[in-house]
């Protein structure tokens, strides 16, 4: 997304980019809460339904490939019942819905305005290894987490581990050692 200005619709006169034929196009607002057109229901998604299908059509439980309604009959929608097709805007259900969301969104915008006008007081210097929290909700960083572990136990950890690395690579040296000394008398004792 670009800033606000005054020359930002010059970027749909670019057509080529990097030796690409490139396309700007505005974006596409969404005109409401999201439809499964599983369920036909507003407000989820694939990943979150559960339901059974609605025809879009008819309304009944079935997908709308198995619609055996006629094109004469009258369509109904499985939301409220209505004499419309359930994708229709026009539906209470959908109004319902998209206005429940527009008071929201109106109420956090004032709510958000309001706490921005009230005069907050400078929160007190802290060190970085103060782990006093103004939230005590909020989870500590990794290295305030880590901060409070002994040393001792992370060093013994850590000495012990090269030390068995250590053991490793020495039996592992030896034995290459005695490979390679013994390599020249396979040599000379196979022509």
């Amino acid at each position: 997304s670009l800033a606000r200005n005054t020359n930002n619709r010059e970027i749909f006169k670019i057509t080529k980019l990097l030796n690409t034929i490139i396309k700007f196009e505005y974006t596409k607002r969404q005109l409401g809460p999201p439809q499964f057109h599983h369920c036909q229901k507003y407000g989820h998604t694939r990943n979150y339904c559960y339901r059974k299908p609605r025809c879009v059509k008819c309304g009944a439980e079935h997908f709308i490939d198995n619609c055996t309604k006629k094109l004469e009959e009258p369509a109904k929608c499985a939301n409220c019942g209505g004499n419309h097709t359930v994708n229709y805007k026009g539906c209470q259900t959908f109004k319902k819905i998209l206005s429940r969301i527009k008071s929201k969104t109106k109420t956090t915008k004032r709510d958000n305005q309001h706490t921005q006008t009230q005069a907050v007081p400078p929160a007190p210097h802290r060190s970085g290894h103060d782990t006093l929290r103004s939230n005590p909700r909020e989870k500590p960083s990794y290295a305030e987490a880590t901060a409070n572990t002994p040393p001792s136990d992370q060093l013994q950890i850590v000495t012990s581990f090269l030390n068995e690395l250590k053991l490793i690579l020495n039996s592992l040296i030896t034995a290459l050692t005695s490979l390679i000394n013994k390599f020249p008398l396979l040599i000379t004792s196979n022509p």
